[in-house]
């Protein structure tokens, strides 16, 4: 977008492909909730983790921008009618998927399952979405040969911003090292931070030329609120009768495929006091295929990641008991090309053929509240480019974990009345087994300098040409997962730098 009427320097930390070494900058030192071991979330090379995403897509629903009284620190400075113009833009600018399909009005090729959970009042049901294809931006994609072409763009690869350096209210330059360890400073009238909700904190702690606390963090902001997306798997659910394919779970269309998430109506919401989780119900496999499936996945993170997975994914230590969760956190049905999906759900129907399981599974992602102490911090420890280290201290509270076990109970609950799972099945308590990789917060937009660290154009507040994109500028997380809205927001906030500095 940027480059339709600027000079652009665009500054990258890895390569083309992934390098080892270069990954070791990602290493962080963890105080608070421990976030999983064996999944490497930050990748660095051209595009980023878009290339290894799995195309799942939810926007935000309208309570997550409300300021609620019983949700500390909530309320974003925009309204999701705003943030609404830029999600219908996404499909056709990037391929990402079609707005049209969050359509949260009632499924039109409806079965029983569906119909008893959208009758429950307290209940409302939304559509994660896949695109046909999953957009990437690495080398080999569409946005890479567009930029490629242009006269106006310089990509400077192997270069990691060690700092920015300020005079007063303005950036004026960023200090760059490369992997040989040599220094250079690139000057230019913007600035703009997109490197994930690390390393965008990261980066504005370790500019302390001016002020000792770091660029943006006149009100100590810049680091805290850290929020990710807690997850958590219940199985063995077992059925007493036969599901045939039904709405909640993967279905096909014509430009993509959805499935349904369970969540509390914002009424309910509001009237008990909870937060905005979400569950997804999923067929339980049989043994054979989760271990199968966790193999599959094992090996494809070796050849996407190729030298970064040594250090970080630790085969060793993946352990059966892990398998569930790999399973129904990245359904193989979200990996699928498209056509697979589309032939295998028309053939089922046409066959009517019921489910082959006798149990299903609640998988839980849960909205975090803002929480001041939960945070990232600059360590002691440096890397081998002489860059402190960033201390994640991750903390989950009670509100949220309260939410998914009353989400959870009644769902149970919901399913028991309407004949579909045994009465036997007992409520549990829900924990957090695992982070969803989802870094949020650490740069909250806010309408007030002391309550956050950019303004509701994404400005860093005391500076006149320093900006942050990605999800840190959430000031709430919700549960949805958040690249459709990051997509949104960047949108966004090339549209103001171009009416403005264009």
């Amino acid at each position: 977008q940027l480059s339709e009427q600027f000079q652009v320097a665009l500054i990258e930390s890895g390569d083309f492909n992934v390098v080892e070494k270069t990954q070791e900058l990602n290493e962080i030192l963890c105080s608070g909730h421990p976030v999983r071991a064996n999944f490497q979330s930050r990748v660095r090379h051209y595009g980023g983790a878009c290339n290894l995403w799995a195309g799942r897509n939810l926007v935000l629903n309208d309570i997550d921008l409300d300021v609620r009284k019983w949700v500390a620190n909530s309320g974003w400075p925009i309204s999701f009618t705003e943030l609404k113009k830029y999600y219908s833009r996404l499909y056709r600018l990037y391929g990402m998927a079609d707005y049209s399909l969050f359509n949260r009005g009632k499924d039109s090729s409806s079965d029983s399952l569906y119909d008893d959970m959208a009758a429950d009042p307290a209940l409302e049901l939304d559509n994660a979405v896949w695109g046909k294809k999953v957009p990437r931006f690495g080398r080999n994609s569409t946005s890479f040969k567009k930029l490629n072409k242009k006269t106006n763009v310089t990509l400077f690869k192997n270069a990691t911003v060690k700092k920015l350096a300020d005079s007063g209210r303005e950036i004026v330059s960023c200090a760059v090292i490369s992997g040989t360890k040599r220094g250079v400073n690139i000057k230019a009238s913007n600035y703009v931070l997109a490197t994930g909700g690390i390393e965008n904190a990261r980066i504005l702690l370790s500019s302390r030329d001016q002020y000792a606390k770091g660029i943006g963090n006149l009100h100590d902001n810049v680091g805290r609120y850290f929020m990710d997306h807690p997850s958590a798997v219940r199985s063995e659910i077992t059925l007493s009768k036969k599901i045939y394919n039904s709405s909640l779970f993967i279905r096909p269309v014509k430009n993509g495929r959805f499935k349904k998430v369970i969540r509390f109506s914002d009424n309910y919401q509001k009237k008990h006091l909870l937060t905005n989780n979400h569950i997804e119900l999923s067929v339980q496999h049989p043994k054979s295929h989760e271990e199968a499936f966790a193999s599959v996945v094992q090996i494809a993170k070796t050849i996407l990641k190729k030298g970064s997975s040594s250090n970080r994914l630790d085969f060793s230590k993946v352990k059966i008991s892990t398998i569930p969760e790999i399973i129904y956190l990245l359904s193989p049905s979200e990996l699928f090309p498209h056509f697979i999906t589309e032939y295998y759900y028309k053939f089922n129907q046409m066959m009517r053929r019921p489910i082959n399981t006798n149990n299903l599974v609640i998988s839980h992602h849960m909205e975090q509240v803002p929480n001041r102490d939960s945070r990232v911090t600059l360590s002691e420890d440096v890397n081998f480019l002489g860059i402190n280290k960033v201390n994640l201290h991750w903390l989950v509270g009670d509100t949220e974990l309260k939410t998914a076990n009353e989400l959870e109970s009644h769902v149970i609950s919901r399913l028991k009345d309407c004949g579909w799972v045994d009465s036997a099945v007992c409520n549990k308590e829900v924990g957090v087994s695992s982070d969803a990789s989802h870094h949020i917060g650490t740069t909250r937009m806010s309408d007030r300098p002391q309550e956050g660290v950019v303004d509701l154009n994404c400005k860093v507040y005391g500076l006149d040409n320093l900006f942050v994109a990605g999800s840190s500028v959430f000031p709430t997380s919700g549960s949805a997962n958040p690249t459709y809205t990051i997509a949104a927001l960047t949108l966004r906030l090339a549209s103001y730098l171009r009416g403005t500095y264009g």
